[in-house]
C-alpha cells in the first residue's frame, strides 16, 4: 500500500518539492521592475540598519542610565534622612539616658577618641612657636611635631606643671613660670639616644632613658594620652632614626610596692589591684584622711620663702620658715622647719588688704602682702618658683576672707589611689623604686553612695557612712585628668561592691548646691593651674 493516499509515489512527491523550491528561487533572483540595487546600495542600507540599531541601543543605554542616577540619588537622600534620624533619636536618647550609667545602673565606659588621645595638645600660637624656635629647638631645621601638658614630680606626689615637647629630631622637657617669662629646657633627649620606653600601672606615666641611664617621669595620669605619646615617639623612631624603642610596663614593681607599704598584717597578700590612677582628692567634714589632710591646726601651706629685710636703710634678703593657718588666720613666721616659736606672727584677717606681685624686686617671683593698718609694716617675700608664688598668695587671700572653717577650707591633694582587694587606698610616691607614703584608707563597706555631675565629668564623691548609726559622715572629692578616667574608676568601683555585696553600688546625681560649687571651682583651679599662660590656653582652645 502506497505510503500516500495521493496516486504519486514518495519519490515523485519530493522530486515536486524539489521544482516548487527552484521556482521559488527564481521569482527570488528576477529583479523588480522600479530598479536594481547595486552591491553599494545594499551595504549602505545594511550599515544604515547598524547604525539604526546602534543607537536604539545607545537610546536604551541611557534611559537605563538616567534611571540608575534617580535611583541613587533617592537612595542617598534616604540615607540622609535615616541618618538624620538615627542623630535625632540618639539626642533624644541622650537627653533622657544617663550619660554615666547605663540603663540597669551601672557606670559606663565611653569608648576612646582622636580628642581623648590629644586632650592634652596645645596648639601654640606663632609668637609661641618663634619663640620655641629661637630659645629651645637645637637647629633651624627641627619641626615641632607635638606640644603637650604634662606633670614633673619633684617629690612624693608633688606634681608640677610642664610641657613636652616633641620635635622630629629630639624630645623636650620644658618647664615656664606665672609671670608669663620664656620656657625653660629643663631636659632634652635627641631621638637616637633613646634606648627604651616605660609605663606604670594603667599607662599613667611614661619613663624616658636614655643609653646613658638618664632617666624622667613624664606624669600625664591618662591612658589614652600615655598611649598616644608613645605612640609618636616610636613612629619618630622608626622614621627618622630606624630605632625600634621597645616598651616595658613597670607593673610587677610597683604591684609589690603597694602591697607592701598598704597591706597590714594578716591581709591578704595576693588581693588582685583592681584600680590605679593618679588624682587630685578632697577629703570633707570627718572623712577618713581629714587628718593627714589639714593635721590639727588646718595648716593649709607651709614652706621656705625668703623675706625681705631692713637694716640701716639697707634691703636685703633672708630666707626663714613660714607656716600659714588658714582657719585662724594667721602668718608664723620660724627660723627653721624644727622651731618651737614663732619669730612674728602676721594677722591677716582685718590687717591684710590683699597681695600683689612685685616686679621691682631683685628676687624673680616676690609678691606683697599689703597691710591696711598703720601700725603694722606690709611683708614683702619670694619664693623659688612662679607656681609657689601664686599658690601663696591664694592661700593668704583665703585666709584673709575671714569666713573660711576647717571644713570649708580648700585643701586638694595630689596623690596616687589604688583598689587594692575591698580597700581604697591613697598615697604618696616618687614613682621609681622606692617606699611609698600611706596617707589615707577606707573599705568598701564604709561607702555608702557616688554621686557625680554630668555637666562636669571631671570629678565625683565618695560618700561615706558612719558604722554605728548608717548616717553620712563626709566625703572624698576624687578629681580624674579625663571622663574616661573617672569611669574606669566608677566601673573598678562598682564590680567590686557588687561581688563583695552582690547589689549594685547607689550612683546619684550630686545634688548638695554647695558641695558642687566647691568641686567645679576646684575643677577650673587645677585647670587654671594648668593652663596658666594666656597665648597657650587660646591655642589650645582653638585645637
Amino acid at each position: 500500500e502506497p505510503l500516500f493516499r495521493s496516486e504519486k509515489t514518495a519519490a515523485d512527491f519530493f522530486d515536486g518539492k524539489a521544482e516548487e523550491n527552484e521556482k521559488k528561487d527564481a521569482v527570488e533572483e528576477v529583479p523588480s521592475e522600479k530598479g536594481v540595487d547595486s552591491a553599494d546600495e545594499i551595504d549602505a542600507k545594511q550599515e544604515d540598519e547598524k547604525s539604526k540599531e546602534e543607537t536604539s541601543l545607545l537610546e536604551e543605554a541611557k534611559e537605563i542610565e538616567n534611571v540608575t542616577e534617580i535611583e541613587i540619588e533617592e537612595v542617598e537622600i534616604a540615607n540622609e534622612e535615616d541618618v538624620e534620624l538615627e542623630r535625632s533619636t540618639r539626642e533624644e536618647e541622650n537627653e533622657v539616658v544617663d550619660p554615666v550609667l547605663d540603663s540597669s545602673g551601672f557606670p559606663l565606659v565611653p569608648f576612646l577618641t582622636e580628642e581623648d588621645f590629644k586632650s592634652a595638645d596645645i596648639s601654640p600660637d606663632e609668637n609661641t612657636k618663634l619663640l620655641l624656635m629661637l630659645n629651645i629647638l637645637g637647629n633651624d631645621d627641627e619641626t615641632i611635631v607635638r606640644f603637650v601638658n604634662i606633670l614633673i614630680c619633684h617629690g612624693k606626689s608633688d606634681y608640677q606643671s610642664a610641657y613636652f615637647l616633641v620635635s622630629d629630631a629630639a624630645l623636650y622637657v620644658l618647664g615656664k613660670d606665672g609671670s608669663g617669662g620664656p620656657f625653660e629646657k629643663l631636659k632634652r633627649w635627641p631621638l637616637t639616644r633613646l634606648c627604651n620606653l616605660e609605663v606604670s600601672l594603667n599607662w599613667q606615666t611614661l619613663m624616658l632613658a636614655d643609653r646613658k641611664q638618664n632617666v624622667i617621669t613624664i606624669v600625664t595620669a591618662n591612658e589614652a594620652v600615655t598611649r598616644s605619646l608613645c605612640e609618636t615617639i616610636q613612629l619618630l623612631a622608626v622614621e627618622q632614626c630606624s630605632l625600634s624603642l621597645p616598651i616595658f610596663k613597670s607593673d610587677d614593681c610597683r604591684d609589690l610596692l603597694i602591697r607592701k607599704s598598704c597591706l597590714t598584717p594578716g591581709e591578704n597578700e595576693l588581693a588582685p589591684i583592681h584600680h590605679y590612677g593618679i588624682v587630685f582628692w578632697e577629703p570633707l567634714d570627718n572623712a577618713p584622711g581629714v587628718e593627714a589632710a589639714y593635721g590639727d591646726k588646718r595648716v593649709v601651706k607651709e614652706g621656705k620663702l625668703f623675706v625681705q629685710m631692713s637694716l640701716l636703710g639697707v634691703t636685703y634678703w633672708r630666707e626663714d620658715y613660714f607656716v600659714l593657718d588658714v582657719q585662724n588666720g594667721i602668718l608664723a613666721q620660724y627660723g627653721s622647719k624644727h622651731d618651737k616659736e614663732c619669730k612674728i606672727s602676721f594677722t591677716l584677717k582685718g590687717v591684710c588688704g590683699g597681695c600683689r606681685r612685685r616686679q621691682d624686686c631683685d628676687k624673680p617671683n616676690a609678691f606683697e602682702i599689703i597691710s591696711v593698718d598703720k601700725s603694722v609694716d606690709s611683708m614683702t617675700l619670694a619664693s623659688a618658683s612662679g607656681e609657689e608664688t601664686q599658690e601663696w598668695m591664694m592661700k593668704v587671700l583665703e585666709g584673709v576672707a575671714g569666713t573660711v572653717t576647717a571644713s570649708e577650707t580648700r585643701h586638694h591633694l595630689s596623690s596616687s589611689i589604688a583598689m587594692l582587694g575591698n580597700k581604697i587606698h591613697l598615697f604618696r610616691e616618687l614613682h621609681r623604686n622606692e617606699p611609698i607614703e600611706l596617707i589615707a584608707s577606707c573599705g568598701l563597706e564604709m561607702i555608702s553612695s557616688v554621686s557625680y555631675d554630668s555637666d562636669c565629668l571631671a570629678y565625683s564623691s565618695l560618700n561615706f557612712n558612719s558604722p554605728d548609726d548608717k548616717s553620712e559622715t563626709g566625703s572624698w572629692l576624687v578629681f580624674v585628668a579625663s571622663r574616661h578616667e573617672l569611669a574606669k574608676f566608677h566601673v573598678a568601683l562598682a564590680t567590686q561592691w557588687k561581688e563583695t555585696f552582690h547589689i549594685n553600688l547607689p550612683f546619684f546625681e550630686l545634688a548638695d548646691s554647695r558641695t558642687r560649687n566647691r568641686a567645679r571651682d576646684t575643677v577650673a583651679l587645677l585647670r587654671s593651674t594648668i593652663h596658666r599662660n594666656d597665648s597657650l590656653t587660646r591655642g589650645r582652645d582653638a585645637n
